[in-house]
Order: C-alpha cells, then structure tokens, then sequence
C-alpha cells in the first residue's frame, strides 16, 4: 500500500484521525508509537500527502538505530515544520498546553525515538529527513549548539530504507 492509501481508511471526521484498529491490521510490525503518532495522527494531512504519498509502505524497512546527534541535527525537514525550528534560547517545549503535556507523558513521546526516512527516496538532500518529533530533534540541535551535550552523543532513531 502507497502512503496515499491512507485516504481510503476508515478515519473520524471530527479529528481527521484514521482508526488505529485497522492500523493495527494493516501494520502489524510498526511500534505502537509511530503507528499513533504518523500514520494515524499526521498522513491524512495535506502536507504530509503531498511529501510522502507515492512511497510503499509494504516495502519500507523500519529500523531502531543510533546516530551520532551531529548527524541527526543536520537532517532535511518538511518546510511547514520551519516555524518550529526556533532558537533554543526562546523554544518553550516544556511549557506547553496541559493536555498536550498530559498526553505526552501518559503516551511517553518525549521518550520515543524521532523519525526519519532515507531521503534519496524522495530524491532530497541531506541523506536523512526528519518525518516526526520534530521537538525532540530541534531540542537536541539546541543541546549541541550550546555545548551540553557532545555533537558525536548517540541517539536512537526510528530509520525508514527501502
């Protein structure tokens, strides 16, 4: 199944949500947090359609992996997450909506390792591109920049090939 079949799932019209009960079905292999946070909360946005759309699902490989911090912050992003990749000095992660942070820490995804896709598949450059949990990448970028942790740290990743 193409990224763009998603449109044909099931979704709640209200939040534009696709049923994470066929998720579970179509998906079977995929960690419960990516399947919630990207496939069932994000490939029903236009954005993210318009990107991903014309990739195989089926055929991706999903790989838990480290990467130097150095590597990750240099990663390629969708532009529309351009107004997140603020100043470290002025990002207010941790001061956020309380429901978003209830929910960020009942679900643990300031925990779950980023998303990125290899990004020769969209014929994009730098080689990796940032998918999902863009705070946590953007964090890191301000960790490093400011010398708290060490550019050459390793970091898990959610690293999608074909």
């Amino acid at each position: 199944m193409l990224f763009s079949g998603i449109m044909q799932i099931k979704y709640d019209k209200r939040s534009n949500i696709v049923s994470r009960r066929i998720l579970n079905k179509i998906l079977k292999n995929t960690p419960k947090s990516v399947k919630e946070q990207v496939y069932s909360d994000h490939w029903r946005k236009e954005s993210f359609q318009e990107i991903y759309k014309n990739i195989e699902i089926s055929s991706l490989n999903r790989e838990l992996k480290e990467f130097s911090a150095n590597n990750i912050i240099k990663c390629s992003y969708n532009p529309s997450f351009e107004l997140l990749n603020t100043n470290f000095d002025n990002c207010n992660y941790m001061d956020i909506k309380s429901d978003i942070r209830k929910h960020r820490d009942k679900e643990k995804t300031r925990i779950t390792p980023p998303v990125f896709i290899n990004a020769t598949i969209l014929d994009k450059n730098p080689w990796l591109r940032l998918i999902e949990w863009h705070n946590r990448t953007w964090t890191l970028k301000g960790l490093v920049e400011k010398w708290l942790i060490s550019p050459d740290s390793r970091h898990n990743i959610w690293y999608w090939k074909y």
